[in-house]
């Protein structure tokens, strides 16, 4: 499984808190920091999605925000 989880890497408490859940976890996951690239925030408003984290799994973006519920399902 891939996982994907595109977020900000200052000023976004969701995004710090997916982050450390799927490390603590020990999930192995790529970080993608949508401000590093002008067209990643574009990308994800096209495909429906108005606020990071966003967590991408095998190509699929799944779901936003911080979600321990969902988060628990990829460990």
């Amino acid at each position: 499984m891939e996982i994907k989880l595109y977020g900000k890497l200052k000023g976004c408490r969701q995004c710090k808190m997916t982050k450390d859940f799927l490390i603590n976890n020990g999930v192995e996951f790529e970080f993608i920091d949508v401000l590093a690239d002008d067209s990643l925030p574009e990308m994800l408003k096209d495909e429906g999605f108005m606020s990071v984290p966003v967590i991408e799994i095998d190509g699929i973006k799944k779901f936003a925000g911080f979600r321990p519920d969902e988060l628990a399902k990829l460990s």
